[in-house]
């Protein structure tokens, strides 16, 4: 890694207004590499040629049948072609622990999957700053003036078995590169009103606006103003608006490169198990849960969902089964995606109480409220597939995120980063900090943090269909109501304990209706009972941690228990819901005991 930067800054005594101007402009060059190599893994191309050994009639010596032939699968690291070497499996070193007999055959047969990430970044940019006055009753109004233009460059190259996935195990990585500009131009100001007056200890106004073109993403212009109040010494109000514009980075445009292979079960074209009558085995329109239009979509594309993926339907009893192809899937790029913007408001005030030096005590709340446009992530290959075929005629935008052969057969899905809809967030934080002091000199710091959830939605495809994650829990996740964090510190000379608590109001989740392994699915009635619901996914959660330290003059010793009452998360049945709950905060590991010793030479 090497990162290289050079500046030159100064003053400019020659503009005619104002005082205090000077100026700075940089160049910048960051520069890293990085290699990952892992193995051995069989080459299966390898493994097929040495397993193809035959005896010499006169010598019985082993032979290749087949030469592996003047491609790069013979061919070593240095480009010199490779002889292909016998192999035989049936020795004890390869039963117990998958190694042969020899070196050479070792050597010839598994192989290292290297990926070499190259990055390159290139900055030039510069600003001007100084002052163009002064507010009577104030100070001085500061203003900037600012140009960058950046340049990020992205390559990742994998060994060849690795890209044609030819070593067992291991998915294929066809690699990624890619590379984009961004210009921006920017202004700040801030104004001191007020300094120093009655009832206006301080009032500052503040302001930035930024003009952003992205290489592939367009043009925006975002801005935000501040307003910091200071009433009296001890009492600020503030209050803020601001919009945002994130241009998506190179590997949410051109893709990780990274190929999975699942079997074609998950196209919604193939007939499943549940539509097919075990006594006749044959497809049963009666059992078929598709709607309309999927069938046909289906049908329009050439494929006919009451017989794909099966073979012997109407054939004697038995004779039925099931087929499958490989999918690839993975995150292969979309260049066509946009930026996320948003905006966002906030208010609040800040009180450190004056009344006392028996302890310190301040207070801050701040309410919060921001809108997020076309935000950038990623939707699941069943949820693309699904979609997709939902929309009559095959009309939906994530249509075009599978790939289908001539015959209709499905190939590969792109779980690319596309723009998602809106999301809003709003609630309030209040944070309560105190200090104070015991008797035989025992410092106490208590810091309590209480975040409440107003509103906290999202509209994941842009179909004007909000889910409300406020209090409920979701496979794409869920935000408690009410959370706090409450952190007490007691110093006692070298000694030191922490105590921390954490609240996670309960969460409730919703009813899958549909999958098999709802808590409501009658198994003896092979359906779901219409009286049942889903029963409260978690509750009240609180967890205690405690955590003790000890400091020598060149040495520290640590001792903590999390979760020391090993209170888990309560949850049902729903095995398609499991977990989820770790993302709002839950422990589920239960009481957990850490030594740490830190020695000084």
């Amino acid at each position: 890694q090497m990162c290289i930067r050079d500046s030159v800054r100064g003053d400019l005594p020659g503009i005619g207004f104002g005082e205090n101007w000077g100026y700075e402009v940089f160049v910048q060059a960051h520069r890293s590499t990085g290699f990952q190599n892992r193995g051995p893994f069989l080459h299966e191309e390898r493994l097929v040629q040495g397993l193809s050994a035959t005896p010499d009639p006169l010598t019985g010596d082993l032979s290749c049948a087949l030469d592996v032939g003047d491609t790069f699968f013979g061919f070593d690291q240095n480009g010199s072609p490779l002889n292909c070497v016998p192999l035989n499996p049936f020795v004890p070193s390869f039963l117990q622990r998958g190694e042969f007999a020899t070196d050479a055959e070792n050597e010839y047969v598994y192989g290292y999957a290297g990926v070499q990430t190259r990055v390159e970044q290139n900055i030039a940019g510069g600003y001007i700053t100084g002052e163009v006055g002064s507010f009577p009753k104030g100070g001085p109004i500061q203003i900037l003036f600012g140009l960058e233009h950046r340049e990020d460059k992205v390559r990742t190259t994998p060994s060849d078995n690795l890209r044609l996935g030819l070593l067992s195990g291991l998915d294929a990585d066809v690699g990624a590169t890619g590379g984009r500009w961004i210009k921006e131009a920017f202004m700040e100001f801030s104004l001191p009103i007020l300094e120093g007056q009655r009832f206006a200890e301080r009032l500052t106004f503040e302001g930035a606006a930024r003009y952003t073109e992205e290489e592939f993403s367009g043009s925006d212009t975002t801005y935000q103003v501040k307003l910091d109040w200071g009433v009296l010494d001890y009492l600020t109000l503030r209050s803020g608006f601001g919009t945002s514009f994130r241009a998506p980075d190179t590997g949410e445009q051109f893709g990780t490169g990274t190929v999975f292979v699942q079997n074609s079960r998950i196209d919604p074209c193939i007939v499943g198990s549940l539509q097919i009558n075990p006594l006749t085995e044959e497809y049963d329109p009666t059992l078929e849960t598709l709607s309309d239009v999927v069938m046909q979509n289906c049908r329009d594309i050439g494929l006919d969902p009451t017989t794909l993926g099966t073979v012997g339907q109407g054939a004697p009893v038995g004779d039925l089964a099931f087929t499958t192809l490989p999918v690839a899937f993975g995150n292969f790029g979309f260049q066509e995606i946009q930026p996320e913007t948003s905006e966002a408001w906030f208010a609040g005030f800040t009180l450190d109480q004056p009344w006392t030096e028996a302890f310190d005590l301040s207070l801050a709340v701040t309410w919060f409220d921001y809108v997020i446009e076309g935000s950038i992530g990623q939707l699941t290959r069943t949820q693309i597939l699904r979609d997709c075929f939902d929309s009559p005629g095959l009309t939906d935008p994530l249509c075009e995120f599978q790939t289908r052969g001539t015959n209709g057969i499905l190939t590969a899905v792109n779980e690319a980063s596309i723009n998602l809809g809106k999301t809003t967030s709003s609630g309030y934080d209040v944070n309560i900090r105190t200090g104070f002091e015991l008797p035989r000199n025992i410092d106490v710091q208590w810091d309590v943090l209480y975040t409440h959830s107003k509103e906290n939605s999202e509209d994941v495809l842009g179909n004007n269909e909000e889910t409300n994650l406020r209090g409920n829990l979701y496979v794409n996740g869920g935000f408690p109501e009410d959370q706090i964090v409450s952190t007490m510190n007691a110093t006692y000379g070298d000694f030191g304990l922490i105590w921390r608590m954490r609240f996670v109001s309960r969460l409730f989740g919703t009813p899958d209706r549909g999958n098999t392994f709802d808590p409501c699915f009658d198994f003896d009635a092979g359906a779901l009972a219409d009286d049942c619901t889903e029963a409260e996914f978690t509750t009240d959660y609180f967890q205690n941690d405690l955590f003790g330290v000890y400091r020598g003059d060149s040495w520290v010793v640590r001792l903590g228990i999390t979760n020391m009452f090993d209170e888990v998360q309560k949850v049902d049945e729903d095995l398609a819901q499991a977990g989820i709950a770790i993302q709002s905060g839950h422990d589920i590991f239960g009481r957990r005991y850490t030594l740490g010793f830190e020695k000084q030479f």
